[in-house]
């Protein structure tokens, strides 16, 4: 009987201490980005800036300038997000520093109809073991080179991203 006791002490303990552990912790696990301030101290490179220009030339709205919160992630930087008028491919032009290397990614992103994600990108970035995301990518490609790449492989088989509901 006493065995009983004693594991369930046990157990509740470690609930217990899990709990705390979980509260004191306060891990971010979403939330990098937050609206630039117009004293943002990151400045966008030339390419952000052409990359930004084709983005606007081929018809993507502007969705907003992003920087990456200092206490929050390992990528310090600018995040420029744009919307295709179809609402089927949101585009991200990233511009910042990762260890002290420069880092600038251009994404394209759309939702196919299997409710997986369609990415073609200018950088490796890392392998989806689930094979939830479809990456292709096309090392330091710009924008005006991926556009077409991306509008191949989609197709018809896309949904709006935003539907208004």
């Amino acid at each position: 009987m006493i065995f009983i006791y004693c594991a369930a002490a046990g157990i509740g303990g470690f609930i217990l201490l899990f709990i705390i552990i979980c509260l004191w912790e306060k891990q971010v696990l979403a939330g990098d980005l937050e609206l630039a301030p117009k004293n943002c101290s990151y400045r966008e490179s030339a390419h952000s800036k052409l990359m930004n220009e084709q983005a606007h030339n081929l018809g993507f709205s502007h969705c907003g300038r992003f920087c990456t919160r200092a206490d929050a992630s390992l990528v310090k930087g600018i995040s420029n997000i744009w919307l295709l008028p179809d609402q089927r491919t949101i585009l991200e032009i990233l511009d910042g520093k990762f260890g002290g290397m420069d880092l600038k990614k251009v994404v394209l992103r759309s939702q196919i109809k299997d409710k997986k994600i369609l990415e073609t990108a200018n950088h490796s970035g890392t392998r989806d073991i689930i094979a939830y995301v479809h990456k292709q990518f096309v090392l330091d490609a710009e924008l005006i080179e991926l556009m077409p790449l991306h509008e191949e492989r989609l197709g018809q088989d896309s949904e709006k991203i935003f539907r208004g509901d």
